[in-house]
């Protein structure tokens, strides 16, 4: 799955070295980022966060990582946290349905969907995600 849902994030910064960053980051990590790089004053809060400490070495530390999409007329989410990948569907109504969960640190090819091992892991996720559409919305 993950070749529908990485896409390499190219930066270049004069005086910065080139180098590859494993850290994943999403499409809203990069507004704050162009702010902070070139001095502008933030007027509202993001809700991504400036990749440019990462340039600098530093991580993100645990966060969720959330990638959305349609399959057939069916709304998908993934969640991603270090290791840990869950594929949700949304099926309205804010039900959120755990389908499949992979650790990609012990299989990197997504071959073996170890939910049923990992309820807890699958249910804390789903929670957190939860939160972070509340967030969102307000």
């Amino acid at each position: 799955y993950d070749s529908n849902t990485q896409v390499p994030l190219v930066i270049l910064v004069p005086g910065i070295a080139p180098r590859v960053i494993d850290e994943h980051v999403q499409s809203v990590d990069v507004a704050p980022k162009i702010f902070d790089f070139i001095g502008i004053k933030k007027t509202y809060v993001f809700s991504g966060k400036s990749v440019l400490p990462l340039l600098d070495g530093k991580t993100f530390g645990k966060r969720l990582i959330i990638a959305q999409g349609n399959k057939s007329q069916i709304d998908i989410s993934t969640i991603r946290e270090g290791d840990w990948k869950l594929f949700v569907k949304d099926t309205g109504a804010s039900a959120l349905i755990p389908f499949e969960l992979y650790n990609t640190a012990l299989d990197p090819d997504e071959r073996q969907n170890v939910l049923a091992e990992h309820m807890d892991r699958a249910n804390d996720m789903v929670r957190r995600y939860r939160e972070l559409l509340k967030k969102a919305q307000k």
